[in-house]
Formats: C-alpha cells, structure tokens, sequence
C-alpha cells in the first residue's frame, strides 16, 4: 500500500506546496476519514516518511487523535527521549498505536516500551511480547490497563519463573476485557490462582506448555465463548485436584493436542466436557503395556466416545516392553478403525514402537477469530 502511494505524493507535492488556504488542492479535497483507514495499512515510519511536514492538512491528521497505525519498532524509536524533534513518538502519539512487534531480536527494549507506555497504550489491539522473568511482575500489572487489547502472544524465556510471581498470568489474561485470542508460550500454570474471574470475549487459547487436565477442566467454565483450545502438552502430573463435578462446555469446537501423556479416564472426561466438539487433532499419544492397548483396540470404546466428533486425527504409538509384537500388530490390523502406519525400535532401550492412526476427517472450518 505505501509503494502505491508514495508516487502519487511525490506527484501531488509541488501542487499541495504551491496551493492557497483559498484554493486547496484536490488530495486536500478528499475526506479526511479516508485518509485515516488507508494510514491503518502504512507502517509508521512509512508513514512519516510519506506525509510528515507534506503541509498542514497532513500533519493535523498525523496528530489526530483518530489515527491507528501499526508500527514495527527500532531500537532508535525507544531509545531517544520522546521529546526529541527526530523522534517518531515527536510525530505519532502512542495513544495511535494500535498493534507493533520489534524490529530486530531486541525484544527487551519492547517490553520495557510496553511497561513505561502503558497508560497511553489505549487503543492497543494486537501485542506480542518475548520477555525474561524479570519482567514477568511488571507485564502482569499492567496487562488490564490495554484496555482494547484484542489478540495477545506472550512468551517466557526463563522457565518456572511464574511460579515465584504474585499473580498467575493465566488469572490476569481472564480478567482483560476485549482479549479474544491469547497464546502462551511456555508458560508453566500448575501453580496458578483458583479465583478466576469469567472471560466472556477469549475465543481462542492456545497454552504451547505443558499443561494438566485438572487445570484445563477447572478453566474452562471461565471461558464461556471459547471455541478453539491448542495445546503442547497434557499431562497426567496434576498438581491441582481433579474436578468431582461434571464439566460441560457447550461452546468449545476445536481441541488440538500436539502431545498427550495423559491417563484415558482423564481425557475421556475432558472429551465428555466438550459435547459440541467439532475437531479433535492429537500429533502423540504414547501408550505403554496395559496403559490403554485394550481400550484402543476394543473396537468400540474409543469409536463411541468420539462419535459425536466430525473430524478427528489421532496417531497412535503401541510401546512394548516383553510384549509379542506380531501379536499386536495383527490386533491392529484387525480393527478395521486403526491404521497400521509403521514400526520402529530404539535400539537404546530395546523398545518396540508401533505407529498406528485413527482418522475420521472431512471438511470442517476451523478459523475461529
């Protein structure tokens, strides 16, 4: 969009330069609430570059208070102090930034532009954030005051470290009240408050950590409008009590899990808290002697509790310690349902490991904003 502009300014500069109060140029002419929804698809400094001391008309519109922009930002842009006339926060008020991601790897330098703005960040919609522990306190407090945050990626560089903070960051992003997508990355939460506050605008989390299913069926009741749950990790150390009561989500439509070491009964009852699933991927699910062989190769168990899913994925690994291996590959290949991908052995523990998929797929749309 700005290569497209650019020329059609340089055109329009002699004639805006050599126009009168009394007879304004045609680009002058134009409503201004135009100019303000094409300057949302102008990076900044493009921005600057293109229409910055044009004319009067041009710099008033840079310093409404209307104005959104989307700012990739320099080392330089924090750095110098916001007074000074070369700096873009001299021209572009922060209270215009509506989303922003670093230039380079200095992702400090943004979170700390984030902790010292963060009052003026009012029409922030879109936010991600690479940060060390020693931030985690900060960015904790001052997330509810982005008031019209809408799409937030945060990751933590330095494990466990939550767990050392006064509040979860897990509690914090429920009580944000425009937050609709949310992603985690490594983040622990086993340790996070039980006061939750209701969510009723987060439609999408995805928690790329490992995360317990105690903890996911505890949330999910404070996330009533949630329609699509990723997930890196379930598993089975719980560090909170599994819920007694049933759980119901009627809303949730989409649950991806990139690996599953989890007991069945405990995912059998998260699958019954999602009676309007619609998607069901699993990339691993690693099952020992004894530890769920039976159920899987029942060929009715595993069927009826995801009946009611139209589109399910699951691959399956068999691990076998002193167990026939021909004898379970023809089990196997006996459930119509199961398809025998491959086998492999790691030679370092002696295992045996068959790969088997189960795969209900048809077409299914699963982009949920």
């Amino acid at each position: 969009m700005a290569a497209l502009i650019y020329p059609r300014v340089r055109t329009y500069r002699k004639l805006i330069s050599s126009s009168t109060p009394e007879m304004p140029s045609k680009l002058e002419q134009m409503p201004s609430e135009i100019f303000l929804i094409i300057f949302r698809y102008i990076e900044v400094h493009d921005l600057i570059t293109a229409f910055a001391n044009l004319n009067s008309y041009f710099d008033s519109l840079l310093a409404s208070s209307h104005l959104r922009v989307h700012a990739i930002i320099d080392p330089n842009d924090i750095s110098l102090p916001p007074t000074t006339s070369n700096s873009l926060w001299h021209i572009i008020k922060p209270q215009n930034l509506c989303s922003m991601k670093m230039k380079d790897k200095k992702q400090t330098l943004l979170v700390e532009f984030v902790l010292y703005h963060a009052n003026d960040l009012i029409h922030l919609t879109s936010l991600t954030l690479i940060m060390e522990g020693c931030h985690i306190e900060g960015i904790i407090r001052i997330l509810p005051l982005l008031v019209d945050l809408k799409h937030l990626f945060i990751k933590n560089r330095s494990r466990n470290t939550e767990a050392n903070s006064k509040n979860s960051f897990l509690t914090t992003i429920l009580k944000m009240k425009s937050l609709c997508t949310c992603t985690m990355d490594e983040w622990f939460t086993e340790h996070a408050e039980r006061n939750f506050t209701s969510s009723n605008t987060i439609r999408k989390l995805s928690m790329k950590s490992t995360v317990s299913a105690s903890l996911i069926l505890l949330i999910l009741p404070y996330m009533p409008n949630l329609r699509v749950f990723q997930i890196d990790t379930l598993t089975w150390n719980d560090f909170l009590p599994f819920p007694q009561g049933k759980v119901v989500h009627n809303r949730l439509a989409v649950l991806e899990i990139r690996r599953l070491v989890n007991e069945y009964w405990k995912f059998e009852q998260l699958i019954h808290a999602a009676p309007n699933l619609r998607h069901l991927r699993i990339s691993d699910w690693t099952l020992y002697k004894n530890e769920g062989h039976d159920i899987f190769l029942n060929p009715n168990v595993f069927k009826r509790l995801v009946e009611h899913v139209t589109d399910v994925r699951v691959y399956l690994e068999f691990s076998i310690y002193s167990y026939d291996c021909t004898e379970l590959q023809n089990r196997i290949k006996g459930c119509s349902w199961l398809t025998l991908e491959s086998s492999f052995y790691n030679y370092l523990d002696a295992e045996t490991i068959l790969e088997a998929t189960f795969e209900k797929k048809t077409e299914v749309n699963t982009n949920f904003k």
